[in-house]
């Protein structure tokens, strides 16, 4: 089923090819947002990207799009035709039929044997190829290629900043410029890596320094690039032939880049760049295409980053590469950028009673305890005791509690998965997860329940650090007090006596040895002032004993102040 973007290119194409003025009205809508927009849309593939990018960057132009697009072609006029040269028969506007060009009819002849007629035919193969309709001139120049228009995956939009973040130098920059260097002596030059390793920005990053004012053309999947010779032969300014997952683009069955092809294009001075999955690299290779390859200069770039990489991404001055920096594991940088976003839609799509309501549980659980200061891999019971609270979670009872898991540690997009494994039966959520959440609006706060379990995990388990958890509560507990939140907000650990644990259990209030105290909710909720004693209040009535009493004491420490 086609996109919402490809219906919209597809009916406005159908306005455009009728209307000139039309035409340019699109362009001049593409064209201010869009570096090169008429060489984009020559591509469909590049065409519906653009509109994909433009509804979220301009949704007002994006809008005006669609207007035109709805507006109904008009019917061709009738008219008349002058015969010609050549054999044709044609239907005028009076519905009379006329045969054109020289001829001989044989309407009201006497025939007396078999007659054989030749008729000759011109045909015009590929007029309708994007190559032969795009004018080079047309193309943008490769200081100005628009980086997501051609193959880069966006990221977490930051309110104030770029779409993308800044480009962080890699180690590999220096080998790519190499290649290109003295160019516009045709070349064939690859960036070869694991998906989501960075080749695509890598690559159009070192294309815009060394060759910034080359003319970048970026076909289209599968396009014909059989007549790019001859678009491209007498042209004196540097070309550049942009093949982004080079192997959609390969083989003379396909009309793609093959060895002769190639060659033709370097003698003309053009430069070929390319980029290449590993795995892609090793199908390629094995079948009749491969050839090409042989040809290529190859420049690995690796998916995990340096620790030189990383500290230049810490000090670009972007907090999405400074958490990347700091988070993002064998992964690397570039992957949790891209593939991060995507991770948080899956999670959220979950949901639905429909999906994996009790993965998605699951992990919020993990999120959820992160939040409250415990740090590193949890272990399975906790996850599943947590995730039982949810009373706004509807499904769970659709799969059980390994089947879940086994989805949530799937890796998405062969890279990241929501949870990970930390060790025999510990998990960890995604650390993009955490974060997003932690930096998010509109995410609940962490229920009552959980933060019990968070408080007596770091009491008892010594993993955790037990302070960062107190004080994350404490914390917790003022922003609720400070907005009138309800007791069901709040960490019901948070509201303990001093001692009670003890007194309740018969332990007579003495710790044994290597145990923690519990946190003194009346301390807290004295230190809280005033503004508490409202949610101290609610949390008596809805409470247990303790929580009475955390109460009482508070009203107490109130009257004697008083």
């Amino acid at each position: 089923m086609a996109t919402e973007s490809e219906e919209l290119r597809d009916a406005l194409q159908s306005v455009m090819d009728e209307s000139p003025e039309q035409t340019q009205r699109v362009m001049d809508m593409l064209s201010r947002h869009f570096t090169g927009a008429g060489g984009l849309w020559a591509s469909r593939t590049k065409a519906v990207r653009m509109l994909d990018m433009l509804r979220d960057v301009g949704p007002k132009a994006y809008a005006e799009l669609q207007a035109v697009a709805s507006q109904p072609v008009a019917s061709p006029a009738p008219r008349s035709v002058t015969a010609g040269r050549d054999i044709g028969v044609a239907v005028t506007g009076d519905d009379n039929t006329v045969v054109t060009g020289d001829h001989v009819h044989l309407r009201d002849s006497t025939l007396q044997q078999t007659v054989v007629g030749v008729q000759h035919v011109r045909h015009n193969y590929g007029a309708d190829s994007a190559v032969q309709r795009l004018v080079p001139d047309d193309w943008p120049l490769a200081k100005d290629v628009e980086p997501l228009a051609h193959g880069v995956r966006p990221t977490r939009n930051v309110s104030g900043r770029p779409l993308l973040p800044p480009y962080v130098e890699r180690e590999a920059d220096g080998a790519v410029e190499a290649l290109l260097t003295g160019a516009p002596t045709g070349k064939f030059v690859v960036v070869l890596g694991e998906a989501y390793a960075g080749k695509t920005r890598t690559a159009l990053r070192a294309v815009a320094e060394v060759l910034p004012d080359a003319r970048v053309f970026a076909p289209g999947r599968g396009e014909d690039l059989r007549m790019l010779p001859t678009v491209l032969r007498g042209r004196r300014d540097p070309c550049v032939l942009w093949l982004d997952d080079l192997d959609v683009h390969l083989g003379a069955a396909a009309h793609g880049l093959e060895p002769r092809l190639l060659a033709q294009l370097t003698g003309l001075g053009v430069v070929v760049v390319a980029t290449l999955r590993e795995e892609a690299y090793d199908e390629v290779r094995q079948s009749v295409d491969g050839r090409v390859l042989d040809l290529a200069h190859f420049v690995e770039l690796p998916r995990e980053w340096s620790a030189g990489e990383r500290g230049r991404a810490r000090l670009a001055g972007d907090v999405r590469l400074a958490e990347a920096a700091r988070h993002s594991g064998p992964e690397g940088v570039a992957a949790y950028l891209a593939v991060g976003p995507q991770l948080f839609e899956d999670w959220q799509r979950a949901r639905r009673a429909d999906r994996h309501p009790r993965g998605h549980a699951l992990v919020r659980a993990a999120i959820d305890l992160a939040r409250c200061g415990l740090r590193g891999p949890l272990p399975q019971d906790l996850l599943v005791k947590a995730h039982e609270s949810y009373e706004d979670v509807t499904g769970l009872e659709r799969e059980s509690v390994a089947d879940a898991l086994a989805w949530a540690a799937e890796k998405r997009f062969g890279v990241l998965p929501l949870l990970r494994s930390g060790g025999a039966g510990k998990w960890e959520a995604a650390p993009y997860l955490a974060e997003a959440v932690l930096k998010g609006e509109g995410h609940p706060a962490v229920d009552s329940a959980v933060w019990d379990l968070a408080l007596e995990t770091a009491r008892t388990d010594t993993a955790y650090d037990f302070e960062t958890v107190t004080r994350t509560a404490r914390e917790a507990f003022r922003r609720a007090a400070e907005a009138g939140g309800r007791a069901g907000h709040a960490p019901a650990g948070a509201l303990t006596e001093p001692g009670a644990d003890e007194a309740e259990d018969g332990s007579g209030g003495r710790l044994g040895q290597g145990s923690r105290r519990p946190l003194d909710g009346w301390t807290v909720a004295r230190g809280a002032g005033r503004e508490a004693t409202a949610f101290l209040e609610t949390a008596a009535e809805a409470g247990t004993g303790r929580r009475r009493r955390c109460w009482g004491r508070c009203c107490w420490g109130r009257r004697g102040a008083g």
